[in-house]
């Protein structure tokens, strides 16, 4: 998600500074970030331990950071915060999408 922020910020710089920039690297830039902003199906999500947001659409439904582990005797999505691990350790209730996690902000 940084780099697409990246991107699109030397886009905009291009944009405005440069007198050409091309309608593909247009065109390519705006789609990563939409992209990068839709949930997508669960069954494409990353099953390498790498932290994604969750939509769980129970009867409370939630969205919560999780990601997908596997070892020799389980594997499923369990809860990156550690208190929900503790608590929940069974992780989220039947994800059924997910999208990455956010960049934190920037010190601008």
């Amino acid at each position: 998600m940084a780099d697409l922020s990246k991107r699109l910020r030397d886009l905009a710089d291009a944009m405005e500074n440069g007198p050409y920039v091309s309608l593909k690297t247009i065109r390519d830039t705006f789609r990563k970030a939409a992209d990068a902003l839709e949930w997508k199906p669960i069954k494409y999500a990353p099953r390498d331990g790498t932290p994604v947001l969750v939509f769980c659409p129970n009867e409370e439904p939630q969205i919560v950071a999780a990601k997908y582990v596997t070892d020799s005797e389980w594997s499923g999505w369990v809860f990156v915060e550690m208190l929900l691990q503790e608590t929940m350790p069974e992780g989220p209730e039947g994800p059924t999408h997910f999208t990455p996690i956010p960049s934190p902000p920037g010190g601008e």
